[in-house]
């Protein structure tokens, strides 16, 4: 394997289709299910033991008999193909038919066609048409000058001057000496721009035109312009059909006629190289001619060529069209000595390339066609296909391998493709592969697979037989399993259907490929094993189970593997030892394997890494915890070390030593790798990782030691080539390519072409600024860049317009869907953001202040390549936040507060005195409500009650009353010092109250006293003594002079605006009657305690806010009949809480 080393980087679903293949020191493995027949028995596969030998004349006599074969198949299939990207008017462009295009001095790319301008860099195309002020849209030229405005030459408008915003008509059409526009030259050095047309051409510099038609020296007409070349004091004017012309810029001197050059007539283009050759095409003769230092050469066949540029390494391009004289139109590349067709290498089907253009920021070459739009043709690193082989799309590449002298096989599921050093691809005919198998179902097979017709085979039976002679092969029953022997029940593997399905088997698909250490030459297939060895014998082996793809060979031995957690192991050359079986403790899925130190290295989709050394497994990941896991794709390098690689992105560097994996490199995919999973991972010769993600293909150099980050040294996404980043195959060859193979997939990577691309940092550029979510028209507001459109300087906007989105973008058609980019705005927080590929970020709600946004972009071809670019503004506070209003503010403020201060002086001392009074007013009124409560005249009837019950002897009634009368006085002196009383206290009292009242006038009248939906009515407090002079009210006025039993209520309850409303309602004689008999009562009784009441509440009272008051009406019944007084008393309420809790009412 010193040529080549090949692996699959993706395991088999299916046991059925394929398992992984490998040569593995003495012992053959193989790695299948259990017993197709009882799912807890494990079944044996049938010996592995050659068959069929072809012939003796050795590996070199091989290699002829295959070419012989080969021969059968003449002609020469596709060629390889390498990889460009298209842009048309599906991608944004306003037509596919291009007449011009630029590359400016800012790295856009300006483009005339038939439709508009088109302004492209990459992440978006611009167009430009009428609506946007274009006086035409059939753009023929376009040219930059030392300004970066652009000439535009339009067709039936003439020479148009454009700033990036606006439009501008310098020369008028018909002042041009022809009705078509040919081509623009801008000469920077002279400030000149040469305008080419279909009857001669025109100069215009510092504003001054001159147009020189009428060139023919014979007929005294024009002539088709088709280019010029500046050659030191002329410049070449180039015709269509009379040679060429020297015109001397800033001379008098007439125009110099050179009729023939070379006895060539006509010439489309030319152009002078770096080296100082110059490049001349002669029009319809199918050559180029090229003069210089070293002589004169020439090259062809090709069209007409339009535009000529160079690259780095001197290679000269070519754009050609093809005309009614020659159908070679196209794209060319001299190179060396030698003209080779792009349009071959990449694939290309244009003919009418008019421009081409090399990027070397980007190491690309961009040519337009007049019918087709624009390509980018990448660098021609990634080959799609290879010659002599079919179209990628109809392959289904399974492996590669190489011998040491050079030989190269590549095979699918059909054929296999074989290469001899320095030459072409040849396919192999397999019809010898199926005739030995044939051969072997009929001769081999029924004996070998005789025990699955024997409902009676036992160990015992097989090993008799084999003793005998009468079996051949390894005891079916017999098999040694991690160590240990172990021997199956009695007719465990009886079952003729797995034995027709054995003999149904065929050859298709094969499967894997691996060479030998001695120059053999293995191939796997769906029903066994073929190797060629060194002297070109062909042996056939057979298993029980199907093959495998994934193939590695040691020192001639071979092993087989699967994610069905079973290894089985053979010795090829001794087919007669018996089977051993290897067991993995827990259901695997393997991705991957390798041959490390002698023992074998499993990577696992769901375990990770695991090792495999004799009898023992050992899941590596779950002992060492830094290990990588899951693992997709396992390899190894030629210096020893282990590649790892998993489905989050990351990749490890591993060395296996003493038994113990230790990690050299840990690799996160953040700002190293693009793309979230690891397909296939390979190291070339340089020291560089090579791993296919799900994005793409990626170059890694790994730090030197463990503290220096990796470095993505180059990445090469679907544009460059990549069809599909699913590769399912993989090689490295020590020529420095790297091969890749899948469905559908065929591709080689040059590692060396690789290691010369070094793209250069790109400029960001913000293209666009948002205000509050929407897109702004700066040019409004202020200075403005008119290629961008965003502000030009230091920007400063309103405190209400601090919400901005930034919009930027790098120069990159290569590549520029994987530029990363972060971003950190100084001011608001100094941290970078992590790369990504986002191209906008939104700065919400932004304070008044200085800021400086800073972007870095990082190629994902390397991603040390990084460009900047900052852009700083200013958000303005408001008025009420600047300076000066900050002065007047506070000068204000200290006048107000001084005025403020006088007058509080003053309204303190007036209101001083006010609540002095107030409060000796208060004190008075309570001091009068004791008096009132205990007026004398109550008092002179209490003592004549207690007198009645006295001398009528009822000692009990005396004490009762004593009782109430004592309670009543001791209530009235303690309510006289307190502001508030609770309701169960007032009620107290006026129950003590309406109880003299009620044993005064002989129980004439009862009461009742609630307390509403005051559920606790303890908590909630009213200025003491309020209700009792209403209580006592009606019962003297009430109750006294009524006829009847009288009835007196009193509830208390809450009201919505935060009040305690009590309720004194009598069924009495009304106030009317009342009034009328106390008129004429000398002895009348007014209610001092009453007016008091009154008063208090007056008092208590805020304006505006409280609303304390007495309300009185009467009752009637009938016709107007009085039937009492009701009485709603309006009292403050305080309680023990500070808020009032609702649940406490019901």
């Amino acid at each position: 394997m010193n040529g080549c080393r090949a692996g699959i980087m993706n395991g088999w679903r299916q046991v059925s289709t394929g398992l992984p293949l490998i040569f593995f020191k003495d012992v053959f493995i193989m790695a299948g299910p259990i017993s197709l027949k009882n799912p807890n028995e494990l079944s044996t596969p049938a010996n592995l033991e050659p068959v069929k030998r072809l012939n003796k004349c050795g590996l070199p006599f091989t290699l002829l008999w295959l070419a012989a074969i080969l021969s059968l198949f003449p002609g020469r299939l596709p060629a390889q193909q390498y990889s460009f990207s298209h842009i048309d008017m599906n991608a944004g462009l306003p037509s596919n038919s291009i007449h011009d295009i630029i590359r400016d001095s800012r790295g856009f790319y300006w483009i005339g066609t038939d439709a508009g301008l088109a302004r492209w860099y990459g992440n978006q195309i611009k167009t430009y048409g009428l609506e946007n002020g274009l006086p035409g849209l059939t753009v023929k030229a376009v040219a930059e000058n030392k300004d970066g405005n652009l000439w535009l030459g339009i067709q039936g408008e003439g020479i148009v001057a454009f700033d990036g915003r606006n439009f501008k008509t310098v020369i008028p059409y018909d002042s041009l000496p022809g009705n078509l526009i040919t081509r623009f030259s801008y000469m920077a050095d002279r400030d000149m721009l040469f305008i080419g047309t279909s009857n001669g051409f025109a100069t215009l510099s510092n504003g001054e035109y001159k147009a020189y038609g009428s060139l023919h020296p014979d007929t005294g007409t024009g002539v088709i312009i088709l280019s010029f070349l500046e050659a030191g004091s002329f410049v070449y004017v180039i015709t269509a059909a009379n040679g060429l012309y020297r015109y001397y810029p800033g001379r008098d001197e007439p125009l110099v006629h050179v009729p023939f050059y070379h006895g060539y007539t006509r010439l489309s283009h030319a152009g002078i190289t770096v080296a100082g050759d110059t490049i001349w095409s002669p029009a319809n003769r199918e050559v180029i001619m090229r003069t210089g230092p070293e002589g004169t050469g020439a090259y062809g066949p090709l069209a007409d060529v339009m535009d000529i540029a160079e690259d780095q390494a001197g290679n000269i391009y070519l754009a050609t069209i093809s005309t009614p004289f020659s159908d070679q139109g196209g794209a060319y590349m001299i190179t060396g000595d030698s003209l080779r067709s792009l349009n071959k290498m990449y694939g290309l089907t244009a003919e009418s390339v008019s421009r081409v253009i090399y990027d070397q920021s980007d190491n690309l070459i961009v040519i337009s066609d007049r019918r087709q739009g624009l390509f980018i043709l990448f660098p021609p690193v990634i080959e799609n296909g290879a010659a002599g082989l079919p179209p990628p799309g109809d392959l289904t590449v399974r492996s590669f391998a190489s011998t040491d002298d050079g030989a190269f096989w590549i095979l699918d599921d059909q054929n296999l493709w074989f290469r001899e050093p320095g030459k072409g691809f040849t396919m192999y005919d397999k019809t010898n592969l199926e005739n030995i198998y044939r051969e072997y179902l009929e001769e081999e097979f029924p004996s070998r697979y005789s025990y699955m017709l024997d409902p009676e085979g036992s160990y015992k039976k097989y090993a008799y037989l084999r003793l005998s002679g009468a079996y051949k092969f390894r005891n079916p029953y017999y098999e040694i399993q991690n160590g240990e022997k172990l021997i199956f029940p009695d007719g465990a593997f009886y079952s003729p259907a797995e034995y027709e399905y054995l003999k149904a088997r065929c050859i298709n698909p094969l499967l894997g490929l691996a060479p030998g250490s001695d120059n053999s030459l293995w191939i796997s297939t769906n029903a066994g094993y073929f190797r060629v060895d060194e002297t070109g014998d062909i042996f056939y082996f057979n298993v029980r189970y199907p093959g495998t793809g994934n193939v590695l060979v040691q020192d001639d031995s071979l092993l087989l593997a699967a994610y069905t957690s079973t290894l089985y192991s053979y010795r090829p050359e001794s087919p007669s030892l018996p089977v051993h079986v290897t067991r993995i403790p827990e259901n695997v899925n393997i991705a991957s394997m390798i041959v490390s130190n002698g023992n074998l290295l499993l990577g696992c989709r769901n375990h990770g890494l695991i090792l495999i050394s004799g009898n023992d497994v050992s899941f590596l990941s779950n002992d060492n915890g830094g290990l990588i896991t899951p693992v997709t794709a396992l390899s190894t390098c030629s210096n020893g070390n282990i590649l790892a690689g998993s489905s989050n992105g990351r990749i490890q560097v591993l060395r296996h030593e003493d038994d113990t994996i230790h990690i050299l490199h840990d690799i996160s995919p953040q700002g190293n790798i693009t793309g979230t999973r690891i397909f296939w991972i390979e190291a070339d010769g340089r020291g560089y990782i090579w791993a296919g993600t799900n994005r793409g293909i990626n170059r890694i150099r790994p730090g030197i030691d463990e503290q220096e980050n990796a470095v993505n040294a180059g990445f090469f996404g679907m544009d460059h080539g990549v069809l599909d980043p699913a590769v399912t195959s993989s090689s490295v060859c020590s020529n420095g390519y790297i091969w890749l193979g899948g469905r559908g997939l065929l591709a080689r990577i040059d590692t060396d072409k690789a290691f010369g691309l070094k793209p250069s940092p790109r400029d960001v550029i913000i293209d666009r600024i948002d205000i509050d979510y929407g897109e702004t028209d700066w040019h409004i507001r202020g200075p403005a860049d008119n290629w961008t459109g965003v502000p030009a300087g230091n920007l400063r906007l309103k405190h209400s317009s601090n919400n901005l989105g930034f919009h930027f973008s790098t120069i990159n058609i290569g590549d520029a869907q994987n530029t990363l980019y972060r971003y950190r705005l100084t001011g608001l927080n100094d941290q970078w953001s992590n790369f990504d590929d986002n191209r906008h970020v939104i700065f919400p709600n932004l304070r008044p202040g200085k800021y400086m946004l800073k972007v870095e972009a990082q190629l994902a071809q390397n991603s040390k390549s990084r460009g900047t670019t900052h852009f700083g503004f200013r958000i303005l506070p408001p008025w009420w936040q600047t300076w000066w209003f900050y002065t007047l503010a506070g000068t204000a403020l200290l006048g107000l507060f001084w005025l403020i201060l006088i007058l509080r002086i003053r309204f303190v001392k007036k209101h001083a005195g006010l609540k002095l009074n107030q409060e000796r007013e208060i004190s008075e009124l309570r001091i009068r409500a004791l008096q009132a409560q205990m007026n004398p005249h109550f008092t002179f009837n209490a003592i004549n009650s207690i007198q009645y019950y006295i001398l009528n002897k009822e000692k009990d009634s005396a004490l009762l009353f004593i009782s109430y009368f004592s309670k009543l006085i001791r209530q009235t002196m303690e309510f006289a010092s307190r502001s508030s009383v609770s309701i169960k206290e007032e009620i107290a009292f006026i129950e003590n109250y309406l109880n003299l009242e009620k044993m005064r006038f002989e129980d004439s009248f009862d009461y009742k006293i609630t307390a509403g939906p005051i559920k606790e009515s303890h908590k909630y407090r009213i200025p003491p003594m309020m209700i009792q002079p209403f209580v006592e009210n009606a019962v003297l006025h009430g109750m006294l002079h009524l006829k009847k039993n009288g009835f007196i209520t009193v509830v208390f309850s809450a009201t919505a605006d935060n009040l305690i409303k009590c309720t004194v309602e009598d069924n009495g004689v009304g106030r009317k009657k009342s009034s009328e008999i106390n008129t004429g009562n000398k002895d009348k009784h007014r209610s001092i305690g009453l007016d008091i009441t009154s008063r208090r509440l007056h008092l208590m009272n805020d304006p505006g806010f409280n609303d304390f008051r007495v309300e009185i009406a009467d009752l009637h019944s009938g016709e107007e009949t009085p039937a009492g007084t009701r009485v709603n008393i309006y009292l403050p309420r305080v309680t023990d809480d500070a808020t009032f809790d609702e649940d406490d009412w019901e």
